[in-house]
């Protein structure tokens, strides 16, 4: 008898700043009763609705189908638990596993040592009479073990039907050597308001991150359209018809968005900017490999500080992760900052800026005023999200004299 079948546990995890946006998305994807648990959506979901979940959502880290939960104390409590399970229903011993560790517990201060305990516990359970026992393979595995920890609640082991981190999206043609993490970029364009068509401008686009994920969502291109290897269900425990269900059904609903767009859009309403050449041209690549990439969107090697308002008809939005010295050395920090916000301010009336920044002192040098910050980590990454409106310029009045 096969596990997971009917209706299942299912946990998202996105990142905890965005959590609220997340939840929408689960919902909308067919989870049944989704909600926040700390830092984790979880719900009950069929498997069309969980392989929704792993190849489009785009505010998800991982998803996982949770085996059992259980306060966890010891070292021997986490083996206990994880021996109580079944893994002879998931593994054989030509199967190769790897087990992921987060949270925190003071009784393991290093993670590296619980997954070590499960592997165990596994291993165990799984060898057979002759000793034949499954292998660990931590690149690239047949089965992905998720182990959350706490101390001051729950534990759970559960399976990573995602297969791993879901912001590893697959697109880009080079390695980028500042990249932004993908599922923040799509969170935080769904956190501005970012729609389809409405005109965005990446000034310090990098290598085309932000655009990227705001193209695909343009043209309904799944989140896991490109990723690498791409995603297969288990033969032995997950659906494989469920898999092709959803699969078919999202290219098809790709095909319909990009023909829409075809017919509709004329002129770029994406439009990447930034003093790197190479990076330039490796964003615009980039795009270019959706359907439509070189028609919706424009690129060119520009100073922030002699940026230029898009030609568009109505006001856009402005996403964008300028450099910072932590991983990109920028002489002058606060210059480039001030500089940039005050040329928005002059050129782009009416538009929303949203800034992702792990500088401080480019935090502080932002001349915008701004309506939000937001804490939020581009990997371990500790930045700041700074949120400004720019109001269009006051009108001078002349007081009108009053003839006697």
């Amino acid at each position: 008898m096969k596990i997971l079948q009917g209706s299942f546990p299912l946990q998202v995890v996105p990142l905890p700043q965005f959590a609220e946006l997340a939840l929408r998305e689960v919902e909308s994807l067919g989870v049944a009763k989704p909600r926040i648990e700390g830092s984790i959506i979880t719900g009950y979901t069929d498997w069309e609705a969980a392989y929704r979940c792993i190849y489009q959502a785009r505010l998800a880290m991982r998803v996982l189908a949770p085996l059992t939960r259980t306060s966890i104390r010891t070292k021997d409590e986490l083996y206990a638990a994880a021996a109580a399970i079944e893994w002879g229903r998931l593994i054989t011993p030509d199967t190769t596993f790897a087990v992921d560790v987060q949270g925190q517990h003071a009784e393991f201060s290093r993670l590296g040592y619980a997954a070590l305990v499960v592997k165990d516990a596994v291993v165990d359970r799984c060898r057979t009479a002759d000793g034949v026992r499954p292998s660990v393979d931590t690149a690239n595995p047949d089965l992905r073990i998720h182990l959350y920890l706490s101390d001051r609640g729950s534990s759970v082991l559960s399976l990573d039907i995602g297969h791993g981190s879901l912001h590893r999206r697959g697109y880009r043609s080079v390695e980028a050597p500042a990249p932004l993490n993908e599922v923040l970029a799509a969170s935080i364009l769904e956190y501005a308001g970012y729609a389809p068509r409405r005109p965005l401008l990446d000034p310090f686009c990098g290598y085309g991150t932000i655009l990227m994920e705001a193209a695909m969502r343009l043209l309904a291109v799944p989140a896991g359209y490109f990723r690498t290897p791409a995603f297969q269900p288990d033969p032995d425990w997950g659906n494989p018809v469920a898999w092709q269900r959803v699969r078919s059904s999202a290219l098809e609903q790709m095909d319909r968005r990009c023909q829409q767009a075809e017919r509709s859009i004329r002129e770029p309403v994406l439009f990447g900017g930034d003093i790197d050449e190479a990076a330039v041209h490796s964003a615009e690549r980039t795009l270019q490999r959706l359907p439509l990439g070189g028609i919706i969107s424009s690129f060119e090697v520009r100073d922030a500080m002699q940026l230029i308002c898009p030609r568009s008809d109505i006001p856009g939005l402005v996403v964008t992760n300028p450099p910072y010295d932590e991983r990109v050395k920028t002489p002058d920090t606060a210059g480039l900052y001030r500089g940039f916000s005050l040329q928005a301010k002059q050129v782009l009336p009416d538009w929303s800026v949203h800034v992702v920044t792990g500088s401080e002192t480019g935090a502080k040098a932002f001349a915008l005023r701004t309506r939000n910050k937001l804490q939020v980590y581009n990997g371990q990454l500790r930045c700041t999200l700074l949120s400004a409106d720019i109001l269009p310029p006051k009108k001078l009045t002349i007081p009108r004299k009053e003839h006697p």
